[in-house]
């Protein structure tokens, strides 16, 4: 799931004296298991969904890298921000649903904590820190559209295609 799932917000605000850039990757899987029995002998084969055995499950992981950027007065600084290395964060979610979806959907929807960033600290002796959080409201959901069901020498075959979206909140730091 989202394998190359990138977004990097770049230097903000452009062209002020202090800027930050965060970047977000996103990572996980995504799971699906349904059963079924089948039934019925030669052409006359047929299969039939065990009610309530579907299950679609997200698990996922955000990760964030930052660079920060200073030129006031006599002091520069651009590079890493301090303090927010290694920072992942795990989250999943799992729903039911009714196997083979021919013409239906099943959807999951994973709520992020509300996570507050480690501190960073400012660097050359600038007094304060900066304060980052991922707020509430942030969520990774997943669909799950049943495409074909059918039966194989070896048993029954359920076909499907996820489609997932996502947002992170973060307030702008003050």
């Amino acid at each position: 799931m989202l394998p190359d799932f990138r977004f990097d917000s770049g230097l903000q605000p452009a062209g002020s004296p202090v800027q930050l850039g965060l970047a977000f990757t996103v990572g996980g899987s995504l799971t699906a298991d349904a059963r079924g029995i089948v039934g019925g002998d030669g052409d006359e084969m047929v299969v039939a969904a065990v009610p309530g055995s579907g299950s679609f499950g997200l698990e996922a992981h955000v990760k964030l890298d930052g660079s920060l950027k200073i030129d006031v007065a006599s002091f520069a600084y651009d590079g890493p921000i301090p303090g927010i290395e290694n920072v992942d964060v795990a989250f999943g979610a799992t729903t039911a649903f009714e196997p083979f979806l021919a013409g239906a959907s099943a959807r999951v929807e994973a709520l992020l904590p509300e996570i507050p960033l480690p501190p960073i600290p400012l660097p050359g002796g600038i007094p304060g820190r900066l304060e980052l959080v991922v707020s509430a409201g942030s969520v990774l959901r997943s669909e799950l559209a049943g495409t074909c069901a059918g039966i194989e020498p070896d048993g029954a075959k359920f076909l499907a295609s996820p489609t997932t979206s996502g947002s992170i909140v973060m307030p702008r730091p003050s």
